[in-house]
């Protein structure tokens, strides 16, 4: 039992993480909308679970892994372009001076991930 708790516990601490690393609304949007896959695996898949399905329950099991293989698809996409995204930052400052890397790092001209100073966490 221990281990499901644990499962259905990292998506939400993963939400919450993902919350707090994306400031812009659209790409938030995104990302809870493919961690919403992980939720629906618990929400649907628990209302599935039929007596008509008994006894290998086989319809609702593919169902509920088909959701939380949705997720972990998105879960891993995103990290790619993260990764993605923090490589053509990091090439992007290669080419700049200390100067102009903390002159990016203390204006308030761009915010948070929009800094090309700024990298996602992974």
């Amino acid at each position: 039992m221990e281990d499901v708790v644990f499962f259905f516990t990292f998506f939400y601490l993963h939400a919450s993480r993902l919350l707090t690393d994306i400031s812009e609304p659209g790409k938030r949007s995104v990302v809870m909308g493919v961690n919403g896959f992980g939720n629906l695996a618990g929400v649907i898949g628990s209302q599935l679970y039929k007596k008509r399905y008994a006894p290998r329950y086989l319809t609702p099991f593919y169902a509920t892994l088909g959701f939380v293989v949705a997720a972990f698809v998105g879960y891993i996409a995103y990290r790619f372009i993260l990764k993605a995204a923090n490589a053509k930052k990091l090439k992007l400052a290669s080419g700049k001076t200390a100067e102009q890397i903390e002159a990016e790092r203390l204006d308030k001209t761009r915010y948070a991930d929009a800094k090309w100073t700024f990298l996602y966490g992974l």
